[in-house]
């Protein structure tokens, strides 16, 4: 059943699969839902074998431990998945993001041409945020991809799960996966350290002990690449400090003033243009002066710095959206609405 179902969403250009038991089965296109053909409602026991199909004997103990598990599935010659499982009650929920087999490159994407010199970069950190759902793991996988097309480099991805699949180019790249190869993040990175890395992914800075790790990481020469559910550059920095307790706070932002070389925060939203989903983006740059006010704690002034940053190749949402729109990408209707959630977004940071 659920091998179908996925094939089908894949063919119909769907970007995830919902299975709940008493429901039938439902997949979202360009952020819609949609009730799968004549599909029946899914039964305890057909979830049950979907399960016993999915988990390991590692994935039951955390799905019984923590109630939820995220894992990846690929069915050969079609596609990858990304699956996440959760209890409902005295049941499941099963949700699949589809993951093109074919890695996309940036200009298939319109991701904004400064971020190609992230070839120039030789350490720091590099960070791509947005709330969930909004392409930051293609966004990743297509800068990855670029490096190991352009440079004779080593790199590792810690992830979880892995998603996209990379080949070898000109670099050497290696992927590991929370729960089979890995035991966590942070403990991860240590030892990647040891095997001649220049270049590392993290998946997701979820925790201090990981944000530690990568720091440490960057400030011993390598470039790190992660991702943060934030909604724009000013809180992602923010996000990043109050995860640490206050007397570490200020040696906390005096290594991120060092050590960060960009952030892009994005937003997918549906394009009639673009055949599925446009983007949306604020792109900062850690120059001299967004250095000086991470370090001294005055976040809430570089959304000034991003407004007149332009000549740096720094953007504001709003100045994207505005491109979207007169590029046609957009209705006037939804540049406003978006602009307007991002006025009151920030009036409640």
């Amino acid at each position: 059943m659920l091998d179908a179902l996925l094939k089908y969403v894949s063919d119909e250009k769907g970007s995830d699969l919902h299975l709940k038991v008493g429901s039938r089965p439902i997949m979202r296109r360009n952020t819609k839902l949609f009730y799968i053909g004549n599909t029946n409602t899914v039964t305890d026991e057909e979830m049950n074998k979907v399960l016993d199909a999915l988990l390991s004997e590692y994935g039951r103990e955390q799905l019984e431990e923590k109630f939820s598990f995220d894992l990846s599935y690929e069915i050969e010659d079609e596609s990858r998945f990304r699956v996440n499982i959760s209890r409902d009650g005295k049941s499941y929920l099963l949700v699949a993001r589809v993951i093109p087999c074919d890695i996309p490159p940036m200009e298939s994407l319109r991701l904004p041409h400064l971020l190609k010199k992230i070839v120039d970069m030789r350490d720091g950190i590099v960070l791509v945020t947005g709330a969930t759902g909004n392409g930051k793991s293609t966004t990743v996988a297509s800068m990855l991809n670029y490096l190991n097309k352009s440079l004779n480099k080593r790199i590792y991805t810690l992830e979880d799960p892995i998603e996209y699949r990379f080949k070898d180019e000109k670099s050497i790249v290696s992927q590991r996966e929370l729960g089979k190869d890995i035991v966590s993040f942070d403990s991860a990175l240590k030892y990647v350290l040891r095997q001649d890395p220049d270049i590392i992914f993290v998946g997701e800075m979820r925790d201090k002990e990981t944000i530690k790790a990568a720091i440490r990481a960057a400030e011993t020469g390598h470039l790190v690449i992660s991702t943060i559910h934030t909604r724009n550059t000013s809180q992602t920095i923010d996000r990043i400090v109050d995860m640490f307790p206050k007397e570490e706070q200020g040696q906390v932002r005096v290594e991120l003033a060092h050590l960060l070389q960009m952030i892009m925060s994005q937003q997918l939203m549906p394009s009639d243009k673009a055949k599925g989903m446009a983007l949306a983006y604020e792109l900062l740059i850690c120059t001299p002066a967004v250095s000086n006010l991470i370090r001294e704690g005055k976040t809430h002034q570089i959304q000034s710095i991003l407004e007149t940053g332009g000549k740096y190749g720094m953007k504001t949402f709003e100045a994207s959206l505005d491109d979207l729109y007169k590029s046609g990408y957009i209705s006037k209707e939804e540049m406003t609405m978006r602009i307007n959630a991002q006025a009151i977004y920030r009036e409640n940071e």
